[in-house]
């Protein structure tokens, strides 16, 4: 009796453990499921075999491509570097307008632009203000030509930025959203209902205005990397000979004139509106004058 009940509980334990299996595979249980879940199952593999016909099958493209973008960094040691370099200088000159002329002409020799140009009359002396776009392999050159063309040098500064790791991320970035363009036109190409068309639609132009941002940023950056922008600010040695050289007899001469005309005009001026709005007061001026006259007759007449 004792071998009987061991041994229904040894063949209880067996039924048991085949009824929980933990080993059994993934495709064993969706092979057993019945119902709504197999055919949940079914859809899903549809969606992964003929992404064409679903719209669903794009946005797992999407993030398939994003997890590829994410796998490795784009920089290396072997990348060209990208830096751009900026700089400024204050220059001291004998004769602004004569070095700006020089100075323009220097930028055309080495490839440069003057994208600003401003010079201004002070007192005794001309200051100016210029801003060149220089290529970027010129930028030390341009530098130590301007610095010679000085009396003196009053400011110099210079700075590089490397960018190569942010313009790597960004091509790798336009590489991943051209391939979502091109995955969403294929999606779009196959769609057979107007629904799946609209958000195909919908997705392909978001993908487009990300890859024309990115491209507008990838050309700042080839711009500024290409051509280095040097500031140079232009300052005239004020001397005994400038302020000299400033005075002269006949522009004071024509100075005089000028303000003796406006003197001039502006007497007449004043008649003229004494002659309009004076009147009244010449009138009340004139009757009290009379009255007092007549008054004082009276008591002469009356004294004697």
């Amino acid at each position: 009796m004792k071998s009987l009940k061991v041994l229904v509980l040894f063949l209880f334990l067996v039924v048991l453990s085949g009824c929980n299996n933990p080993f059994r595979s993934s495709s064993d249980v969706i092979t057993e499921s019945a119902g709504y879940g197999g055919a949940q199952y079914d859809m899903a593999m549809m969606q992964e075999a003929a992404p064409s016909n679903s719209y669903g099958g794009g946005a797992k493209m999407m993030a398939d491509s994003v997890g590829t973008l994410s796998a490795a960094s784009p920089y290396s040691p072997e990348t060209d570097k990208k830096l751009i370099k900026n700089g400024s200088l204050g220059l001291h000159v004998e004769s602004v307008r004569d070095s700006a002329v020089q100075i323009q002409t220097y930028a055309g020799t080495v490839g440069a632009t003057v994208s600003d140009l401003n010079i201004t009359r002070g007192t005794n002396s001309y200051s100016g203000y210029l801003t060149l776009r220089v290529p970027a392999e010129k930028f030390d050159e341009a530098t130590a030509a301007l610095k010679a063309m000085a009396l003196y040098i009053e400011s110099e500064y210079s700075s590089t930025n490397d960018v190569t790791e942010s313009y790597m991320n960004l091509e790798q970035r336009l590489k991943g959203k051209q391939a979502e363009e091109t995955r969403y036109l294929d999606i779009l190409a196959k769609a057979e209902n107007i629904p799946d068309v609209l958000s195909a639609t919908q997705y392909l132009s978001n993908v487009q205005s990300e890859i024309e941002q990115i491209e507008r940023q990838i050309q700042s950056y080839d711009n500024q990397v290409n051509y280095s922008t040097l500031s140079v600010s232009l300052y005239e040695d004020e001397t005994v000979t400038t302020t000299s050289a400033a005075w002269s007899p006949k522009s004071t001469f024509h100075s005089a004139v000028s303000d003796w005309v406006v003197f001039l005009h502006g007497s007449v001026d004043f008649v003229i509106y004494l002659a309009l709005f004076g009147w009244p007061i010449v009138l009340v001026l004139a009757v009290v004058w009379i009255f007092l006259r007549r008054r004082n007759s009276q008591k002469k007449k009356g004294s004697k």
